[in-house]
C-alpha cells in the first residue's frame, strides 16, 4: 500500500543511513553502489510515506532534520537487526548455526553410536553447535517428531507414521535373568515370573503389556525403571526377570538371552534413523544423519562386531513392530 507509513524496505533505511553518514546523496550513492538518482529516489519515497522532512540543505551538503535524528537510533537498531538476521540466516544455511535436536536415551548401545557419531560430527564440521539432546520417552518421540520439537530420532516406527527413514538394525524385545536360557521364550511362559519392566514411556513395555492382554494374562511387573541397567542389576542378583530392548543391554553383555515371542513371531522390528521429511531438515541435521548413519554401518560390519554376531547366532529375525 503506497500511502502506508510502514511499508517501506530495508534498502530504503540503508540509504537513509547512508545519507546521514555521508552529508550528500553523491557520497552515500557511490557508498552503496548505486546510481544517485535512484538512492535520492528512494530516501524521497521514504519521505513522503512517513510524511516527515527528513532532511535539509546546508550548502552542498545536506543535514538531518530534527525529527530524523529523533528516529536515527530506531533506524540503525532496525538495520543492525536485519544484519545479524542475515547472518543467522546464512549460519544456518551452511550448518553453522542451528543445533541438530535429538532425543535423550538410556540405551547404552544407541547412546555410545550416537556419542560416536557426534565425536565425528565434531571433526568434520569444527564450527557447527554440537546436537542438543532432548529427553523424551520412545512412546512419545514420534509425536515431538512430528511436531518439529526434533529433528532425528532412532526407533522401530509404528505402522504409518509416515515419516522418511533409513535402516540401522533389527532388535528384538528380550528376557534375561534367573531361569533364562539362551534362545527364545513365548510371551505366555513370562506370566508367572517376576518382570522388571521399562516404564509406559517405551514402545516395547506398550508391545509386552499388548501381548499379555492378547492373551488375557496379568504379567507379574514386580519392579519398573526409566534405566535399562537397574533392570540389568536386578536380572543379575536373581530378583527379576529383566525385559528390554536387545539394544538396552550393555556391550559384552554375559547372561543368556532369550528373545520374547507372541504366538511364533517376535516382539521388536527393524531399527530406523527417522526424520519428519527431507524438504525441512536442516543443514546440521542432514549432515548429522549422513555421519551417524556412516558410523552405524562401520560399527555393525562382521569383522567389527564379533560379539553381536555370536550372540545372535540361531535367532530368527524379529517380524513385530514395538521398540
Amino acid at each position: 500500500m503506497a500511502n502506508n507509513p510502514w511499508d517501506m524496505e530495508l534498502r530504503q533505511l540503508t540509504y537513509l543511513d547512508a545519507v546521514i553518514e555521508t552529508g550528500t546523496f553523491a557520497a552515500a550513492a557511490e557508498r552503496e553502489h548505486v546510481a544517485q538518482p535512484a538512492l535520492w529516489s528512494q530516501v524521497r519515497a521514504l519521505e513522503r510515506e512517513w510524511n516527515v522532512p527528513l532532511f535539509e540543505r546546508a550548502g552542498r551538503r545536506v543535514r538531518p532534520t530534527a525529527a530524523l535524528l529523533a528516529l536515527r537510533d530506531e533506524v540503525r537498531t532496525v538495520l543492525a537487526d536485519a544484519s545479524r538476521l542475515r547472518e543467522r540466516v546464512d549460519a544456518t544455511r551452511s550448518g553453522r548455526a542451528g543445533p541438530v535436536r535429538i532425543p535423550s536415551t538410556t540405551y547404552p548401545q544407541v547412546a555410545r553410536l550416537i556419542a560416536e557419531a557426534i565425536a565425528e560430527y565434531a571433526r568434520r564440521y569444527p564450527d557447527a553447535p554440537l546436537p542438543t539432546r532432548v529427553p523424551l520417552g520412545t512412546a512419545t518421540v514420534y509425536e515431538a517428531l512430528a511436531r518439529g520439537d526434533i529433528d532425528l530420532t532412532a526407533g522401530v516406527p509404528p505402522l504409518g507414521a509416515g515419516f522418511e527413514s533409513a535402516p540401522l538394525r533389527d532388535v528384538e524385545i528380550v528376557a534375561v535373568g534367573p531361569g533364562i536360557a539362551a534362545g527364545t521364550i513365548e510371551v505366555r511362559d513370562l506370566a508367572e515370573r517376576p518382570l522388571a519392566a521399562l516404564t509406559s514411556d517405551y514402545q516395547s513395555r506398550r508391545a509386552l503389556d499388548a501381548a499379555f492382554r492378547s492373551e488375557r494374562l496379568t504379567p507379574r511387573i514386580v519392579y519398573e525403571d526409566a534405566h535399562p541397567e537397574a533392570l540389568v542389576v536386578l536380572a543379575r542378583r536373581d530378583v527379576a526377570v529383566a525385559v528390554l530392548v536387545s539394544d538396552a543391554l550393555p556391550d559384552g553383555f554375559d547372561l543368556p538371552v532369550a528373545a520374547i515371542r507372541h504366538r511364533g513371531r517376535g516382539l521388536g522390528g527393524r531399527l530406523e534413523l527417522l526424520w519428519r521429511d527431507e524438504r525441512t531438515l536442516s543443514t546440521s541435521a542432514r549432515r548429522f544423519r549422513d555421519v551417524l548413519l556412516a558410523r552405524e554401518q562401520r560399527f555393525s560390519a562382521p569383522a567389527a562386531r564379533p560379539r553381536a554376531r555370536a550372540a545372535s547366532r540361531g535367532r530368527r529375525r524379529p517380524a513385530g513392530r514395538a521398540r
